[in-house]
């Protein structure tokens, strides 16, 4: 008997299809040993927020001025070195796959602990900022693109298991 997975109905309500289930699941080849954590967890949650970010191409770059695999921004990136202790990389260092994963764990790693340790909340943060996470926190609601963001990686992280 088919049992529906609940993720894959919310993504119905976004307009996904299944059709989203190809395409990697891994960092680009030993990847994570540019991640600040080697915990399984936080490197899925890496792996499925790159598919999410860029569909893993590591030159992706956005009209809000993200790059790389990641897609980082100067001020998320102004963060993670400050997280990590690191120098300011200038925004052709940000599409080498290995400083961009470098950074942006560290900086998942920073928001996930200003989230109180809260996976969702981290995904709001690195997507929306505190904004979005202050009206979650106090609401439990957060902008569409957000959640819509937060559901697709969540969806991503449980199909690559």
């Amino acid at each position: 008997m088919n049992t529906l997975n609940p993720l894959l109905l919310i993504l119905g309500l976004f307009g996904f299809s299944e059709d989203l289930r190809a395409g990697e699941c891994s960092l680009p080849a030993g990847g994570e040993r540019f991640a600040v954590s080697s915990d399984p967890e936080f490197i899925a949650y890496l792996e499925a927020m790159a598919w999410v970010e860029s569909s893993f191409l590591p030159d992706a770059h956005s009209s809000a001025g993200a790059h790389g695999l990641l897609q980082l921004t100067p001020p998320g990136v102004a963060a993670a070195c400050e997280e990590c202790n690191q120098v300011l990389p200038s925004l052709f260092q940000l599409v080498v796959v290995g400083q961009n994963i470098r950074l942006a764990s560290c900086l998942l790693r920073r928001y996930k602990r200003e989230a109180g340790g809260n996976w969702v909340g981290a995904l709001i943060l690195y997507h929306g900022g505190y904004k979005q996470l202050f009206r979650w926190q106090k609401t439990g609601k957060m902008h569409v693109s957000t959640e819509h963001y937060v559901v697709q990686v969540l969806w991503r992280k449980e199909e690559c298991k």
